[in-house]
């Protein structure tokens, strides 16, 4: 096979993916996630369908490629596809009891003790199970969804020119309430704070599954938001917000950690971006006992929680 490296091309989509804020259907939870598609992420998480239907950002690759008759015999052995690392920089969830002396709590699932040392700051596979369009689950390690490429005749009778597209919509999901058993009340969610930042690899994977970046592209969410409590009903409003798509580059991305992970992806799914913060949000029942309290204080140790967080 020949590929022409330089005709190699991203297009991303994200009309209408502001970041935002909701609360889930049961009313127990808020979502962080982007305006396009959110609707279903509201419910509970195994009612979600495909990424296709909760789209908040389509990335198409093409590529022009010219097949030699062992490729056309081996089809089903050569991918291109796209292969994805992400990480959380900040992820912190905080906590106010209704009155000053019922405490506060933050999580900060971005940092030890619910994230382990060496995954701070660390970029991670995103891949592992996903439904195709149809819904079946199916594990798509390293890639990020099971959809195959097509290949299309150009006027050059010889000539293929290679297309493939995948769909994301970060999301996050947060307690309303939590207990403070030092201060021996429930506590309110106040704010909830996440950055995600994310790498997408158009590659080309060989019979012998050697690994080859044609593009990239780099891009980041950041979500703050803040909570009111009336009658115990939360709402949430966006206090700061931001979805940025870098533009695309050819080649490697020359940074040996993100390369490292693309061309020699890890096999394992515990490894990967979405089970290690699984795991992080499982493991916050470990550490429910909150690491400060804040007494009679009604500043709530500088959290600034204005007068009307909270009507009875």
């Amino acid at each position: 096979m020949k590929i022409f490296e330089k005709t190699a091309r991203m297009t991303v989509n994200t009309e209408g993916s502001v970041p935002s804020v909701s609360i889930s259907r049961d009313g127990k939870a808020a979502v962080l996630h982007l305006e396009r598609n959110h609707a279903s992420l509201l419910g509970a998480a195994r009612d979600i369908p495909d990424s296709r239907t909760t789209s908040a950002i389509n990335i198409k690759g093409s590529v022009d490629a010219i097949f030699d008759q062992s490729d056309w015999t081996y089809m089903e052995n050569i991918d291109f596809h796209f292969i994805q690392v992400a990480r959380d920089t900040r992820w912190r969830n905080t906590y106010v009891g209704s009155k000053a002396q019922d405490g506060a709590i933050v999580h900060d699932l971005a940092a030890p003790p619910l994230l382990p040392a060496a995954r701070v700051d660390r970029f991670l596979l995103d891949s592992g199970e996903a439904k195709d369009d149809d819904g079946t689950l199916t594990n798509c390690m390293p890639f990020t969804n099971p959809r195959r490429f097509a290949a299309w005749k150009k006027d050059n009778k010889d000539l293929q020119n290679i297309t493939i597209d995948m769909d994301d919509h970060p999301n996050s999901r947060t307690p309303l309430r939590f207990p403070n058993s030092l201060a021996r009340s429930t506590n309110y969610l106040f704010e909830a704070s996440h950055q995600f930042e994310a790498v997408t690899a158009f590659v080309f994977r060989s019979r012998e599954r050697k690994v080859q970046i044609l593009a990239y592209i780099s891009w980041n969410i950041i979500w703050l938001a803040r909570f009111k409590w009336n009658r115990g009903v939360c709402t949430g409003s966006m206090v700061a917000k931001a979805f940025t798509v870098a533009d695309m580059q050819l080649s490697s991305t020359n940074d040996p950690e993100i390369d490292g992970i693309v061309k020699n992806p890890p096999q394992g799914l515990e490894e990967t971006y979405n089970s290690v913060t699984n795991t992080a949000v499982q493991e916050l029942s470990r550490y429910a006992t909150p690491y400060w309290s804040i007494g009679e204080r009604a500043d709530r140790e500088g959290l600034q929680v204005p007068a009307d967080f909270w009507t009875a």
